[in-house]
């Protein structure tokens, strides 16, 4: 679903800075949860960090339950998490896909065709082979 601040620029994996600190959600614990961000801690925010870099990581996004909000996930290299919504960060550098991840996609994509065109060629055999009998 793409709602009205909805940044479609934002990736997985892309690197961000925040652009607007007070867009937060340093309490959303159950979103936090839902997230999977394990390095979120309840009231923290990335000015409590002893960092050198300002840098982070998009590791998540979901909706917000009930506004109608972008959020995501970002990570600091030191494994520290928050939610901010999605147009308080701005892109740094896409996320890079390394190609051995594009073959193993493809491997996977690849696998999966291939069983299921087994599983209908068998199909096909057995139809084939009721209707040899009946004739």
């Amino acid at each position: 679903m793409t709602t009205k601040n909805d940044n479609p620029d934002i990736k997985i994996g892309s690197k961000v800075r925040i652009t607007d600190k007070g867009k937060i959600y340093d309490a959303y614990s159950v979103m936090a949860e839902f997230m999977q961000l394990t390095g979120f801690k309840f009231g923290l925010s990335p000015t409590d960090l002893q960092a050198t870099s300002d840098e982070f990581t998009i590791v998540a996004r979901a909706n917000h339950e009930s506004q109608d909000v972008v959020l995501v996930g970002i990570e600091h290299a030191n494994g520290q998490q928050f939610i901010y919504s999605s147009d308080a960060v701005r892109v740094t550098q896409e996320p890079i896909m390394r190609l051995s991840d594009k073959v193993a996609e493809m491997e996977a994509e690849l696998k999966a065709v291939t069983q299921e065109r087994d599983k209908l060629k068998a199909r096909l055999e057995a139809i084939c082979n009721i209707i040899e009998e009946g004739v």
